[in-house]
């Protein structure tokens, strides 16, 4: 189900776009069409590195806390169930970016107001990453956590620059 919803995320993204579309102005329809593509490549840099990272990470931790003298009986439903959860929410986690880009750009939040609540952003950044890894290991759960205020960041930077966009779009007209 997981692989068959990767694969469709383009299409689902195209036929939003087209529903959308016609509401947008044209700079909007313009602006969203790279960010489209743009969230599915972070969607997918996100699977990789949930998958090429984090859970390598975490199973290791996980087989490793076993006592000595034990040997760990990992089920593939629990593998699986364990694997996808956390691959598939590290995908929609690195959508961050691309949602405070959005916002900012349709003038629903303001990059100083974000800006001026950021310790907030890094304490919710720790509490997901404690929500979506299911082990309790420090290293994963630092590692998700840090990745998600570095997207915050970029997402700020995001932001900032398509203020600059608007603002030279607007001194034109």
């Amino acid at each position: 189900i997981l692989i068959g919803l990767f694969l469709a995320v383009p299409v689902v993204l195209r036929e939003i776009f087209w529903f959308v579309g016609p509401a947008l102005e044209r700079w909007q329809r313009r602006a969203l069409i790279p960010i489209v593509f743009l969230s599915y490549l972070l969607f997918l840099g996100g699977v990789a590195f949930a998958y090429f990272l984090l859970l390598p990470l975490g199973l290791k931790f996980l087989i490793g806390f076993t006592p000595q003298g034990i040997q760990p009986m990992l089920s593939i439903d629990r593998f699986v169930g364990f694997s996808s959860v956390l691959i598939f929410s590290t995908g929609l986690i690195f959508q961050v970016p691309i949602i405070m880009l959005v916002l900012g750009l349709f003038r629903m939040v303001q990059r100083s107001y974000l800006v001026a609540q950021r310790r907030y952003a890094i304490l919710i950044s720790f509490v997901v990453a404690a929500v979506i890894t299911p082990s309790v290991d420090i290293m994963t759960q630092s590692l998700l956590a840090g990745t998600l205020i570095v997207l915050f960041e970029l997402g700020l930077v995001l932001m900032w620059m398509a203020e600059r966009f608007t603002f030279s779009k607007n001194t034109e007209n």
